[in-house]
């Protein structure tokens, strides 16, 4: 059985979780890409309309 662990010591663990395969590194980056370019699209697209009103 499990010894459990106080506060402290499970902010301060930090488990190896080691890299992602190639494909789903490409996926990853890609999809946040997206969605950045997506939130910048949509801020651009509110302050262009706020010019406007």
């Amino acid at each position: 059985m499990g010894r459990s662990k106080s506060y402290a010591e499970r902010l301060f663990d930090f488990p190896k979780i080691g890299p992602l395969p190639p494909g789903v590194t490409k996926l990853a980056v890609a999809k946040s890409a997206a969605i950045l370019t997506r939130s910048v699209l949509d801020g651009y697209l509110i302050l262009l309309a706020r010019c406007q009103a």
